[in-house]
């Protein structure tokens, strides 16, 4: 399957000292702030006089800096190194040397991951060997880091026959895992036989004319686009984020902002479940229907989902429609512009803290206008500082809260824009993710309002 090479937005690339760039990357970097520098130099002069022009030197001179120091860790070397330029005719040209010559690392290293390899969603780790035990255990947490279970074992599977041998040889409880983004303890029992399922990722069948797609439980839904867009073809049904493992979507039984449709058990033709004696049991609405409605949000309560036939939708394009209002007329907007219509693909009204009193209704709608955003699939990116900035800044500065409802979402939702439905449904979790889990964390709380 194929992953996406990262793509760096420009404010990251100019503005953030974090992370690594390629040569070839700083050449591009460094051709985009010279000529820039040039226009704003000559624009300022021009209409305002020598004098103005100081006004750029500062954002000028952190930018060269930042975009050195991140070609520097490309090659493990610290931007304290920057300081070689210092040195007459030897420092220079080494420095000059490890800028625009010197090859990066192509492994991770203390700096990140090249951006030469191709990146990847975000995945949990494999688990930690408990240190107080000498590594015979193993901690099992979720995303958040707040949850960790001690367990006796850490089986990875790469068949479904593997999954039935370990189950039928269990002596003491089993939990299955994925990419462990379900909270709260589901994936782990203390001292049980955790299986990680990510092994199990393969494409079994997949039927273009039928729109339906057979697949093992370990997949993740990213995986599945990247199968299917270039048959421009959908995920029917999935969450707002990519990174997770089919079978855990199929245990929690997750739902989207798909309109017209539920969770996601209604896009699932059949799966197959290895039950507590290792047996295989295929299961739909019509065959073994007690097990598929038991085991589909059920947290492998009953058996382990292995496998799953999925419905798929066409990949259309489809454009965002936004618009404010008062929680008092959101109702009648819904009922009057998206219950029961065929344009919307998604939508989600969004209210406003820290009075919930206005809501901005965000609609997707098929469109046969032309796409404005270029690329089929979300882009990948190894961190998101933007989003981290603004999450940041939204909850913990003074009037946060104002200046997204009345400053950067009108700006944001300003401007038109028409994608893919691939597009729109590919979001990374990275995008949430703090800056170390160590000092802080986030966790997703969910009420449901029947």
């Amino acid at each position: 399957m194929t992953i996406p090479r990262q793509k760096l937005p420009v404010t990251y690339l100019l503005l953030a000292r974090r992370g690594r760039i390629s040569r070839s990357i700083y050449y591009h970097a460094s051709l985009l702030l010279w000529c820039s520098f040039y226009i704003f130099y000559e624009g300022l002069d021009y209409f305002l006089g020598t004098t103005s022009t100081w006004l750029i030197y500062p954002l000028f001179f952190w930018c060269l800096y930042v975009i050195s120091a991140k070609r520097l860790h490309d090659v493990s070397k610290s931007g304290l190194w920057l300081l070689l330029a210092l040195v007459p005719v030897i420092g220079q040209a080494y420095l000059a040397w490890l800028l625009l010559l010197k090859r990066g690392t192509p492994k991770r290293n203390r700096f990140g991951a090249s951006l030469e390899a191709k990146i990847d969603y975000l995945r949990n780790d494999d688990g930690i060997a408990d240190p107080t035990v000498n590594g015979e255990k193993w901690i099992i947490n979720d995303v958040t880091k707040l949850n960790p279970i001690l367990v006796g074992k850490i089986a990875r599977p790469q068949s479904i026959e593997e999954v039935q041998e370990l189950v039928r040889n269990a002596t003491g409880p089993v939990a299955a895992g994925g990419g462990r983004f379900s909270m709260g303890g589901q994936t782990a029992s203390p001292d049980c036989l955790h299986l990680d399922l990510r092994g199990l990722n393969r494409v079994l069948e997949f039927s273009k004319e039928q729109k339906w797609i057979r697949v093992q439980a370990g997949i993740r839904w990213c995986d599945i686009q990247h199968e299917v867009d270039r048959h421009d073809l959908s995920v029917k049904i999935m969450q707002s984020y990519a990174n997770f493992t089919v079978g855990g979507a199929m245990s929690v039984n997750a739902h989207g902002r798909y309109m017209g449709l539920g969770p996601v058990i209604l896009s699932i033709r059949w799966i197959r479940v290895v039950m507590a004696d290792g047996s295989i049991v295929r299961a739909s609405r019509t065959e073994n229907a007690e097990i598929f409605f038991a085991a589909i949000g059920g947290y492998n309560g009953i058996g382990i989902i292995v496998e799953a036939e999925l419905d798929l939708a066409d990949n259309v394009a489809i454009n965002r429609v936004a618009k404010k209002m008062t929680r008092e007329e959101y109702p009648e907007f819904f009922n009057q512009n998206v219950r029961d219509k065929k344009e919307p693909v998604f939508h989600n009204g969004d209210m406003y803290p820290p009075t919930y009193t206005r809501v901005r209704s965000v609609t997707w709608e098929h469109t046969m206008e032309k796409p404005t955003v270029q690329t089929r699939l979300m882009p990948l990116q190894e961190s998101y500082p933007i989003n981290r900035y603004f999450l940041w800044s939204f909850t913990e500065v003074p009037l946060g809260r104002w200046r997204r409802e009345f400053i950067i979402d009108p700006l944001l939702y300003f401007r038109r824009k028409v994608c893919w439905r691939n597009y729109e449904a590919g979001y990374d979790v990275a995008e949430l993710e703090p800056r170390s889990r160590k000092d802080s964390t986030y966790v997703l709380l969910e009420y449901f309002v029947p």
